[in-house]
């Protein structure tokens, strides 16, 4: 198992491949309503762990090209000064560049955390008999209603559930009724008790550290609209037709007073309403064709298949630039640890060679066939 520039790359693209067959999915109405959320969460677990984990395994098969990536390689080697020894190339100014990202990505975030938890903490919880009353009817058991505070200020737009072990509601000064706020109240809840928040926390981090690559933004943006179709279907599930449409109404009435103030929000907290994450008419429409989802589920098995086929061939394969020469490829040579062997280079890559001669050079050294490695030459028995 082995990270290398390679195999960042190749996930980056392949997992975008996956990413965007999301994104197609995820804007089809027809394709929402009918969603089975198991079966779509299994595939999207698989594609975060395989973007968290960018390496090249042993069962992983190179495939070598000889177009356009040896120049993106040759570039990326390309020697601009030493230091203490160790040449520095292009590529470790993408690193660092990296990693500078990183820290500002952080310091963002950090920033709205803090902000957040300053605000729970001189925050005054709501004295509206109404709200805490249709908070109560809310939850399944009143006991559990001490743990979380409820928290109205002007400065709020929508409401949000924030913090995990000493949870708060933040709350808007908005017009609504007591059913209209139960069903705002059963809404964050299920999120709180489907461990949504951990989701989110875990994906502000991988939009931290792959701040420089857009499918991650995206794929962000899109498990935070499973998330809210995830925590409708949640709470209308129980719902005849009449409160369904109803809970709708409730998602128009709530989104049309976040309109009146369009105040910021914070990627750490979760939303009633979001922000141009989707558009309210998708969640209206996934709530009042609740009924038409039970008649087709086969749909979502099949239109899943393409993100777990680009996320599995990111584990299977994986596209190097080829460095052996095309006249060397005209006569056919076999690799055995009796002919041929590889150099270990510095910079991590290896050095292929064949009866002594020079092949090739492999960032990774995973040929497919498993040969001597030395330090040197002056190694070489």
């Amino acid at each position: 198992m082995s990270l290398t520039t390679s195999s960042i790359l190749n996930v980056s693209v392949l997992s975008g491949m996956a990413v965007l067959v999301l994104w197609l999915i995820l804007n089809n109405q027809r394709i929402i309503n009918q969603l089975t959320f198991h079966v779509l969460f299994s595939c999207l677990v698989v594609l975060f762990i395989r973007i968290v984990l960018p390496v090249e395994y042993k069962f992983t098969v190179t495939i070598p090209v000889e177009h356009i990536l040896p120049n993106i390689r040759k570039f990326c080697t390309t020697h601009i000064f030493s230091i203490w020894g160790y040449d520095i190339q292009v590529k470790h100014l993408f690193y660092l560049a990296w990693i500078v990202g990183c820290l500002i990505f952080s310091f963002h975030v950090l920033r709205g955390f803090f902000s957040l938890k300053r605000s729970v903490k001189i925050g005054t919880p709501t004295n509206d008999s109404m709200i805490q009353k249709a908070f109560i009817d809310a939850i399944d058991n009143p006991k559990k209603a001490k743990k979380f505070r409820l928290i109205q200020s002007k400065e709020i737009e929508t409401p949000m559930i924030f913090g995990i072990w000493k949870p708060c509601i933040f709350l808007p000064e908005a017009k609504l009724s007591p059913k209209e706020w139960q069903y705002i109240f059963r809404h964050e809840l299920s999120h709180y008790y489907h461990g949504d928040l951990y989701i989110k926390y875990l994906l502000t981090l991988l939009t931290v550290v792959y701040w420089w690559n857009p499918f991650v933004h995206i794929l962000s943006k899109q498990i935070s609209k499973v998330l809210e179709l995830r925590t409708d279907y949640a709470v209308i599930r129980p719902l005849n037709n009449d409160e369904r449409l109803d809970y709708a109404s409730c998602l128009l009435n709530m989104s049309k007073q976040r309109l009146e103030k369009q105040k910021s929000n914070t990627r750490l907290a979760i939303s009633f309403i979001g922000f141009k994450q989707f558009s309210i008419a998708q969640r209206f429409h996934f709530v009042t064709a609740e009924s038409d989802r039970k008649k087709k589920r086969l749909s979502t098995h099949i239109v899943v298949l393409p993100i777990l086929f680009f996320t599995l061939l990111s584990f299977c394969f994986i596209f190097e630039a080829s460095s052996i020469k095309p006249a060397d490829a005209e006569e056919t040579i076999e690799l055995t640890p009796d002919n041929a062997y590889m150099i270990k280079n510095p910079n991590g890559s290896y050095d292929i060679y064949y009866e002594d001669h020079y092949l090739g050079n492999s960032e990774s050294g995973n040929i497919g066939v498993t040969l001597p490695i030395y330090d040197s030459k002056e190694d070489v028995p």
